[in-house]
């Protein structure tokens, strides 16, 4: 985990939401997220997927929530919100903000894919993980527990 980018807050830029509507992860406040940008042409995004997905179920609540940005082309929504279930993370809503209209993912200084921002309920970063992670793993379920309890201590 990466903590240079720590208390930095979320991005302004906007994304489409599970219902097509445009969004942005400032109305997460209050909850902590991890927030996961991907594409389906990247291997390393599809391989952690399931396990975002494990994490999803297990912790996601009132509390938290993966919010997994797809950033394939408009063209390939509909592939990139079947690949997601396919992938074993039908626990977690689609979302999507193409690369071409990246001022999310640029506003998020994301240089590769995958990359992983842990957003505190206060909307300021915790931590980024640039690359593939098991996030089903022990190691990950703490960090993200802990991050949960600090969360709740406010």
């Amino acid at each position: 985990m990466d903590f240079a980018s720590a208390g930095q807050p979320v991005p302004s830029g906007t994304f489409n939401g599970p219902d097509g509507a445009e969004a942005d992860l400032a109305a997460f406040r209050g909850k902590t997220i991890l927030v996961n940008y991907w594409a389906t042409w990247c291997p390393p995004c599809e391989k952690e997927m399931p396990s975002l997905g494990a994490l999803q179920a297990a912790r996601g609540g009132d509390t938290f929530e993966v919010v997994a940005i797809s950033i394939d082309a408009d063209e390939d929504v509909d592939f990139a919100r079947r690949r997601l279930t396919e992938l074993g993370a039908a626990s977690i809503a689609f979302r999507h903000a193409p690369l071409d209209r990246g001022d999310i993912v640029y506003g998020a200084g994301v240089q590769g894919f995958p990359t992983s921002i842990l957003y505190g309920p206060d909307g300021l970063e915790i931590a980024r993980l640039a690359g593939e992670a098991d996030w089903a793993a022990a190691e990950a379920v703490q960090f993200i527990d802990a991050a949960l309890r600090q969360g709740r201590k406010g």
